[in-house]
């Protein structure tokens, strides 16, 4: 789709748009591949192709992505805003979060011999 000089087809759009809106579902940093993509598209776009016709293609692969991540995004956030409310003792969790957490670096559990470090925090 990308050789396409004069921009992604319609199709394509959707078709990009969906992948790259799976894809961050699987794994949030996913999005920090969108400016990466834009930049090569403009980079080596065709001269005489019209412009305001890509930006809308492109605009329209962008907003199928987040067409896709925004149902489970307002489920994650309805989720982690009861679950917050539920534990007010805790520290609350972040409601909406640009990257995916983790959370704090593992331990070595105190049970396994110090051979078996595999880079554990202490």
């Amino acid at each position: 789709m990308l050789e396409h000089r004069s921009g992604p087809s319609w199709k394509g759009a959707v078709l990009l748009g969906g992948v790259m809106g799976l894809g961050a579902l699987t794994r949030a940093e996913h999005l920090h591949l969108w400016p990466f993509l834009l930049v090569y598209a403009w980079l080596h776009r065709d001269q005489g192709a019209p412009v305001r016709a890509r930006l809308v293609r492109w605009a329209g692969a962008v907003g199928v992505s987040l067409v896709v991540l925004a149902p489970w995004a307002l489920h994650n956030a309805r989720v982690l805003q009861e679950l917050n409310a539920r534990t007010p003792e805790l520290e609350p969790l972040p409601v909406v979060a640009p990257v995916t957490v983790y959370g704090p670096p593992p331990t070595r559990p105190a049970c396994w011999p110090p051979s078996w470090d595999v880079g554990w925090t202490a």
